[in-house]
């Protein structure tokens, strides 16, 4: 199997798992009517499901035209979503040394989507030129 369907494959994979716990977590507030965690549930939902699904369809169909920077945008991208819903529950939660954590995520994940910014750029300037 050739890198593109590998990596996009992750992608979607990770987003569509993102979904239905993103969903558990908005039902359970609903149900409880305590919404404290309702940053975490939209970031679940925004980075997790429609971010990660949104980047499997492009590189699906675009095609992986820089393997390693589209690695290191998986890489930096997951990792990222992985500390920043926790750590995000936890400083929502009263645990403020959650924050350092939840800060170095977003670090990661800004620098996921710059990546991802780089890939597309070159991509489309190399389809237009």
């Amino acid at each position: 199997m050739s890198v593109q369907p590998k990596l996009s494959s992750r992608f979607l994979v990770i987003g569509v798992l993102a979904a239905p716990l993103g969903m558990t977590l908005g039902i359970l507030m609903a149900a409880s009517g305590n919404h404290q965690l309702a940053p975490v549930h939209a970031h679940l939902l925004l980075l997790g499901w429609v971010g990660f699904f949104l980047h499997g369809l492009y590189y699906r169909l675009a095609g992986v035209t820089q393997p390693a920077l589209a690695g290191w945008h998986f890489n930096f991208a997951f990792v990222g979503v992985l500390l920043l819903v926790p750590s995000l529950a936890a400083l929502l939660s009263g645990y403020k040394s959650a924050e350092p954590v939840s800060a170095f995520a977003s670090l990661l994940l800004i620098i996921a989507y710059l990546l991802f910014a780089v890939v597309v750029i070159r991509d489309t300037t190399r389809r237009a030129g």
